[in-house]
């Protein structure tokens, strides 16, 4: 294979580990969140002395409610910004190869 080629895969390889690394250290911060949120919420509940009623179920599924898109958000960009940068590195690598094939044709021709 062209060495550029494999300086290309190579760069594309590190950006989506990159994007991997993003999305996981996103998803831990909502996850923490979250956490911190529904021992907030059970906090509450405890100094009210409801801490084993169905309010702090129902408060912690409205905390989840709202986490779970943000997660489907994050996952969705991250799968976005993979596909737009093998898309992108793809059209690269054709474009190399047409213009290594050209210049392989034009050496051809001055011989």
């Amino acid at each position: 294979m062209n060495p550029q080629l494999n300086n290309i895969e190579q760069i594309m390889q590190t950006l989506l580990g990159l994007i991997d690394q993003q999305r996981a250290a996103q998803l831990q911060s909502l996850d923490t969140g979250r956490r911190l949120e529904n021992a907030q919420t059970a906090n509450q509940f405890n100094a009210r002395g409801q801490l084993y009623s169905t309010g702090l179920a129902t408060a912690q599924m409205r905390n989840l409610a709202g986490y779970l898109p943000q997660v489907s958000k994050v996952n969705q960009q991250a799968a976005e910004s993979q596909v737009s940068i093998t898309q992108n590195v793809q059209d690269t690598i054709n474009r190399i190869n047409e213009i290594n094939k050209a210049a392989a044709e034009l050496a051809g021709l001055s011989v």
